[in-house]
């Protein structure tokens, strides 16, 4: 291994009662799940493909791994009556840097951002 420890590049991701190991080499990956074994009772569910909301699809052969919310934002969509919404490639100008000049600072610009908008309701709601 070159001198590289086996916990470089390793880790063990938990939510509940749902651990999900990453590992840069295989080595750190048994160790991880042998040491976790010694103090837990494990089950070995396979390859993670579904993990707090995100799909997880791996490709060994180009070694990628693509991660997508499509199902979160459907649901979303689907929360605030926007099924039917036209969708666009990129909502935003790609490499677009905002600073806090670009905030409301008149008092008609803060008062246009206190009003009710869906999408006001949904960043709320994805904040707790």
């Amino acid at each position: 291994m070159g001198g590289q420890h086996w916990w470089e590049g390793s880790c063990a991701n938990t939510y509940v009662d749902d651990c999900h190991i990453i590992g840069k080499t295989k080595e750190g990956f048994h160790h991880i799940k042998t040491e976790l074994q010694r103090h837990f009772k494990l089950r070995d569910l396979g390859p993670t493909n579904w993990f707090l909301g995100v799909d997880i699809k791996r490709n060994r052969s180009t070694r990628t791994i693509t991660l997508s919310q499509r199902q979160y934002i459907i649901d979303t969509l689907r929360d605030f009556g926007m099924e039917d919404c036209t969708p666009v490639k990129t909502p935003i100008v790609p490499g677009l840097h905002l600073e806090k000049p670009g905030s409301p600072l008149s008092a008609e610009e803060i008062e246009f951002m206190k009003c009710d908008k869906p999408y006001l309701r949904a960043l709320a709601n994805s904040l707790g």
